[in-house]
């Protein structure tokens, strides 16, 4: 990795700058992640609709491409339905008033080299310079669960329902309102230190907490103390069943908290699919609560507290099955990026999680025996 003071950030006015940018979410998306969208494969070029309507951000080092992101702006009933209906965007319009903007943020990748470092953050920055010059002071992104604890350190919270999306999976919607300098105080958003301090508190957060009383129960860990978080956590994974038997029986307390305070935690509803066959995992995923459905082409069973799937951690191959949420359920995910910084921390703990996962090969669900009733019975 380069001199990070090196990093310089662009906004793609050419076309061979946009055409770089296709190349680098092909490289990312597709030839790494293994995502399944609908891209040309034969110019190997990654793009949608909405490249037309946004402003396309890139992060170069000695100019070599190394990120990217995307900014799209305008008032809530000019973006598509689909988009709308996903991030209830007429109830903000309610909240903002007559002719006012909202941003998305979306399409951010970054080269595996520079991940953990500054870019993002320096990406993000730009953002806030461009909404700061077009007076938006709300906007949204989506992220596939692993990736929680990273928007919610730069002042994003959640406020709605999970969707999916053809090639990306499961994504969390995000919303971050700039003018909640309290907010972004609290969770120590890099953010904080660039924006004009406002001594009223943010009307509109004040709304945004009445339309949407359910962003109150997602669990922040930027927000909860390590040890709370334990505490919360301390009964599904004291006395359950699968990981007692090898995961974290060995690891003393202040390495549990460690490895939990790492991680984050969601929610998902019935029809959920939060790993799909053939998708590569991020993480690894505890249920908290709930059911969750195991399948692969000649295996089904159901996984409840405590048990854990998709191993990302010692592995990064595709998944050979399939976990669906058959309702309302609560999950943990340890990302494979977090894990490593645990690895630096606590080498002999992680080493015994990757010998016991290794040494798994399979998941142990529990009972395989009739789905359909355990189905039932979720």
């Amino acid at each position: 990795m380069e001199n990070l003071n090196s990093i310089k950030i662009h906004i793609a006015n050419h076309k061979w700058e946009k055409e770089k940018i296709y190349q680098l979410r092909y490289n990312i998306f597709i030839e790494e992640m293994s995502k399944h969208c609908q891209v040309d494969h034969k110019s190997k070029q990654m793009r949608d609709d909405l490249d037309d309507q946004s402003i396309l951000l890139y992060a170069e080092c000695n100019s070599e491409l190394i990120g990217t992101s995307r900014i799209t702006m305008a008032e809530p009933k000019h973006f598509p339905n689909w988009l709308s209906n996903i991030f209830a965007l007429d109830k903000f319009e309610k909240i903002l008033g007559p002719n006012a903007k909202v941003a998305f943020s979306t399409k951010v990748a970054i080269v595996p080299s520079y991940r953990g470092s500054t870019v993002m953050y320096q990406l993000i920055a730009e953002h806030f310079k461009i909404f700061k010059e077009n007076n938006i002071n709300v906007s949204f992104s989506g992220s596939n669960p692993h990736l929680i604890a990273m928007y919610e350190r730069i002042g994003y919270r959640r406020f709605t329902k999970n969707f999916s999306e053809p090639g990306h999976g499961l994504l969390i919607p995000f919303v971050i309102i700039l003018d909640d300098t309290d907010y972004l105080r609290a969770v120590h958003s890099p953010l904080y230190r660039l924006i004009e301090k406002n001594p009223n508190r943010s009307i509109v957060t004040e709304h945004f907490k009445q339309v949407f009383p359910q962003t109150s129960y997602y669990i922040n860990t930027q927000l909860t103390k390590k040890e709370q978080l334990w505490e919360q956590l301390r009964k599904v994974f004291n006395g359950t069943t699968q990981t007692d038997l090898n995961l974290i029986s060995h690891l003393n307390e202040k390495e549990r908290i460690a490895l939990f305070n790492l991680s984050a935690i969601f929610t998902c509803t019935n029809g959920d699919c939060i790993l799909s066959n053939n998708e590569v995992s991020n993480g690894l995923f505890f249920v908290l609560s709930g059911s969750i459905l195991g399948e692969s082409a000649n295996q089904a069973f159901i996984l409840r507290n405590g048990q854990y799937f998709g191993d990302g951690l010692s592995q990064q191959q595709p998944s050979t099955y399939e976990f669906t949420s058959l309702n309302d359920s609560e999950l943990l995910i340890l990302p494979r990026q977090a894990f490593e910084k645990y690895k630096q921390l606590y080498p002999k703990a992680a080493m015994h999680i990757i010998t016991s996962l290794k040494n798994q090969n399979r998941l142990t669900p529990g009972s395989h025996s009739d789905v359909r009733r355990n189905r039932c019975e979720a």
